[in-house]
């Protein structure tokens, strides 16, 4: 039987409304499917107080709907600490181009990377414990709206 592993990473926008079609997207016969979803624990451009949390209603699908499977909800202090580090480093490298993104931003051109990052990571660590590889990893989007039964 083969094995594809999906990554869900980023903000969770529109989960509630798009997770069944993503389930739904990815099942196949004959083959497992296990989900590894890394979600920051706030939603919008760029999130900056604790207004934006993730809803209730996201976290009760991800605990109910994706039980056995890896998910991670984190607030942005590695991130924006990761952002600090690369204002600095490029301002230091730069110097004559002082990068001056207000750290919110920062969030939203490398937050991605690290959610994917985070989530892959997870795959990796459960490959060697379990001594397998995923036929097929995917990434995702949760913003994604996918065919839904009537197409």
């Amino acid at each position: 039987m083969k094995k594809i592993a999906v990554i869900l990473f980023g903000q969770p926008r529109y989960f509630e409304v798009t997770w069944p079609l993503i389930k739904q997207e990815f099942m196949f016969s004959n083959v497992d499917v296990d989900y590894y979803i890394h979600f920051w624990d706030q939603v919008g451009y760029t999130p900056q107080s604790n207004e934006n949390t993730v809803s209730k209603e996201i976290i009760n699908i991800l605990n109910e709907e994706f039980s056995n499977e890896n998910i991670q909800l984190q607030d942005y202090n590695e991130l924006d600490d990761l952002c600090s580090l690369l204002r600095q480093f490029y301002n230091t490298i730069l110097s004559e181009r002082i990068v001056e993104e207000p750290l919110e931003d920062l969030r939203y051109r490398f937050g991605q990377h690290l959610s994917i990052n985070k989530a892959y990571e997870q795959i990796k660590k459960h490959e060697i414990q379990n001594k397998f590889k995923y036929d097929l990893i995917i990434k995702t989007r949760s913003d994604i709206v996918y065919r839904t039964p009537e197409c």
